[in-house]
């Protein structure tokens, strides 16, 4: 790269405001006042970052990294090539340093200046730290190891007592005091570096007890290696600083419980070298928060280029398991007032994973008891269990909509039984009677006030036959039994009541005879009644139809029609006779002789 007359001239970058990182430049660099081997003139950031050409200058402030610091920083960088300018200001690595920092850096190449020349920086009006300088250093005017004039601060950095450069760690001005310490000079010794890039450099002494440990490796106490920087196939000395570092982090993340451990895993910011194993904790098997640490272990082996991870930072991440969302589901269930609390279940339900679902168990409960009214009741999940180390917290139970009516309780039957009664056609209806059974929790008919109505649809003058006897169960305050019970009736009540006839009241029996269509003398053709029992009181006889007529037919003497102590009568006509009902003779209470309703029709 070459800039001719201008300033501001750098291999990489002329004039940098940002960041520069990981950068490098083999190639010679020429240029007027700001030179530098990878940026001209800096206010930002230049780290990670190094030069290998040799870099010239026509003017003032020429440096091997940057030529111009201005309240710039420049970090982790380090100049092997050759730094010369025909002016004054010229540093190995930074050749003016105007209220900026420059650390952990070194410069292993000669530095040449007519004045305030350093093995590090030129002139310093801020920060100089953890650097140092193996290469020659000459000029006409305040030459140093590090610095070669300096009114800032220089601390912890070493220089290479075996080239000649006059005055020290420091040439010129501030050379002692507050910011001003731990500068020293290293036999060439301790700066070896072998050729091979697998034999590993000698320790540097001191160098490596500094307490920021910016050079030491895992591999080894030295503060560089020897290496192939970049790819090219010539070597350089490396700076553990210089070096990756990857970053392993444990991976955040959520989760749902499913009853077992979770492994989440961790990520890394460059490939590991072979040697290092990384395992990361796991989270779990409970609901919680659970801090994910990577844990490295193995042996580092020499890096071989500048990109070779030198280090492994661990950083933890967080995982959290949340608990499972649960539905609580009752199976539906029915008892009868006053009966026993049927044995209740369930079952667990879930949208989410169903590994969990197999530690949790329950004992279902209701409020309703043998004595609870007819009605729906709750049914829920009342102890719960958990097995295989599951807590309650690895649950959010809900429970279903139907578990509030899940239990029906119904009512009890009370039976009413009406006990068998029987009477006499035309008789007076008997008092009727029976018994209530079925009452459950205590209650009895007596005790709750109640009466039992029994009644019937059959009268006195009801045929014979079977009726019904029915019982209505009340209490003083209204028909309460209605809310837990059902009354029944029991089946005999159908036929509970026997109407039975009226006996006949003469010695012969009755009879129905019927004669000769035409008539004759002493016996007129129709149908007769003889002695039959009284069937009711209320009617007379009635006759119609063209050419009827009505006689009497008895051994009784003076016996006519109209007569009421008759024992038979005939009913003809000339067009055929009919008879409903006949009956005559005893049982007249009324004395009229007539029984019965009639209707014959021809």
């Amino acid at each position: 790269m070459t800039g001719g007359s201008y300033g501001a001239v750098g291999g990489v970058v002329g004039i940098n405001g940002g960041t520069v990182e990981t950068s490098y430049n083999t190639g010679s660099v020429s240029g007027n006042n700001s030179v530098g081997g990878v940026v001209g003139y800096n206010t930002g950031t230049v780290e990670t970052s190094f030069n290998t050409g040799n870099v010239n200058g026509g003017g003032n402030t020429v440096g091997g990294v940057v030529g111009y610091n201005c309240s710039g920083k420049v970090k982790y960088s380090y100049n092997t090539g050759n730094v010369n300018g025909r002016g004054s200001v010229v540093g190995g690595v930074v050749g003016y340093n105007s209220s900026g920092t420059v650390e952990t850096s070194y410069n292993t190449g000669s530095v040449t200046g007519s004045g305030y020349v350093g093995g590090v920086v030129g002139i310093n009006s801020g920060a100089v730290e953890t650097s140092y300088n193996t290469g020659s250093v000459s000029g006409n005017n305040s030459e140093g190891g590090v610095v070669g004039i300096n009114c800032g601060t220089v601390e912890n950095t070493y220089y290479n007592t075996s080239v000649s450069y006059g005055r020290g760690a420091i040439g010129g001005g501030t050379t002692s005091g507050t910011g001003i310490s731990n500068n020293n000079g290293i036999s060439p010794s301790d700066f070896s570096v072998t050729t091979s890039a697998t034999a590993g450099v000698s320790n540097l002494g001191t160098f490596n007890t500094w307490g920021s440990g910016a050079f030491n490796s895992p591999a080894t106490s030295a503060p560089w290696y020897e290496g192939t920087v970049f790819g090219f196939s010539s070597t350089a000395p490396m700076l553990v600083s210089d070096l990756l570092t990857a970053t392993v982090t444990g991976n955040s993340g959520t989760s749902v419980y499913n009853g077992s451990t979770v492994s989440p895993g961790y990520t890394t910011t460059y490939t590991l070298p072979s040697g290092i194993t990384v395992t990361a904790s796991s989270a779990g098997p409970n609901a919680g928060t659970y801090k994910v640490t990577p844990t490295v272990t193995g042996t580092f082996a020499q890096p071989t280029t500048q990109t070779s991870v030198d280090s492994v930072s661990a950083v933890s991440g967080t995982w959290t398991i949340t608990p499972l969302s649960v539905t609580a589901t009752a199976n539906s269930a029915t008892m009868t007032y006053g009966g026993t609390v049927p044995t209740l279940s369930g079952i667990f339900s879930t949208t989410g994973p169903t590994g969990g679902l197999a530690n949790l168990f329950a004992t279902w409960t209701t409020p309703a008891t043998s004595a609870s009214n007819v009605g729906s009741y709750a049914v829920t999940p009342g102890i719960y269990f958990y097995s295989n180390g599951a807590v309650s917290g690895d649950y959010t139970i809900t429970q279903a909509f139907g578990n509030a009516t899940a239990l029906t309780i119904g009512k009890a039957d009370l039976t009413v039984t009406a006990n068998s009664t029987t009477m006499t056609y035309g008789g007076k209806v008997p008092t009727l009677s029976g018994t209530v059974t079925g009452f459950v929790n205590g209650q009895t008919l007596a005790g709750d006030g109640g009466v039992v109505t029994w009644t019937t649809p059959a009268t006195s003058s009801s045929n014979p036959g079977v009726y019904a006897i029915k019982g209505t169960m009340m209490t003083a305050f209204g028909n309460v039994y209605g809310e837990d019970y059902t009354v029944v009736q029991a089946s005999g009540n159908a036929t509970a009541l026997t109407i039975t006839p009226a006996p006949s009241t003469s010695g012969s029996s009755g009879s129905l005879s019927t004669g000769s269509p035409s008539g004759g003398s002493g016996t007129p053709g129709g149908i007769t009644s003889t002695h039959f029992a009284p069937v009711a009181q209320t009617a007379a006889l009635t006759l119609s139809g063209s050419g009827t007529s009505i006689s009497g037919n008895s051994s009784d003497s003076g016996g006519s029609s109209s007569s009421t102590s008759e024992d038979s009568i005939t009913l003809s006509s000339g067009s055929g006779t009919s008879l409903s009902v006949v009956s005559t003779g005893g049982g007249d209470t009324t004395g009229d002789g007539i029984l019965s309703s009639q209707e014959v029709k021809p």
